[in-house]
Parts: C-alpha cells; sequence; structure tokens
C-alpha cells in the first residue's frame, strides 16, 4: 500500500539532516592552520624516505618538464616532414 502525505506535511519546512548542511564557507572555517610543529613532525616521520621522496620529486619534475614540451617537439616533427615534402626535385 502507498503512503499519500497530507497537505499539511507538505507546507512544513525540511527539517533534519538535509536542512541543516554548513554552507562551504562554514566547513573551512573548522580546520586548524597548519603550524611548524606539525610539519617537523611530518618531515621526521618522512627522514627515512627522503631518497625515495627525492627521487618522486625529481621525476614528477621531468614528467611535468617533458609533457610541457611535447607541442614543441611536434612542431618541429611537423615542420621537418613538410619542408621535406614541400622541397622542389633537384
Amino acid at each position: 500500500m502507498i503512503a499519500v502525505a497530507s497537505k499539511k506535511s507538505a507546507t512544513k519546512p525540511a527539517t533534519g539532516a538535509a536542512a541543516q548542511l554548513p554552507d562551504d564557507d562554514a566547513e573551512e572555517a573548522r580546520y586548524k592552520p597548519i603550524d611548524r610543529a606539525l610539519v617537523r613532525r611530518l618531515l621526521s616521520l618522512l627522514a627515512p624516505f627522503k631518497w625515495q621522496y627525492a627521487l618522486g620529486l625529481s621525476l614528477g619534475l621531468v614528467h611535468v618538464t617533458l609533457e610541457m614540451l611535447s607541442p614543441r617537439y611536434m612542431q618541429e616533427i611537423i615542420d621537418r616532414v613538410t619542408a621535406y615534402v614541400m622541397r622542389p626535385d633537384q
């Protein structure tokens, strides 16, 4: 059997979890700022893995740099191929 909502319940304002959703600004206000003690603790925990971390950072930097240069390499390839094809026969 299907329950039918009455007119009285349809005009009531919503209550519960849906009515009390915080907006984004209020949610951001609850975060604590990062302090030096927290950063120092994080670095002390990462100390045994410093070489892996440095390797990961450097590989990531190389990857991003090469990704940014790929249009330049494609331009060079296209320019050389079109120059070869468009060159008059001798």
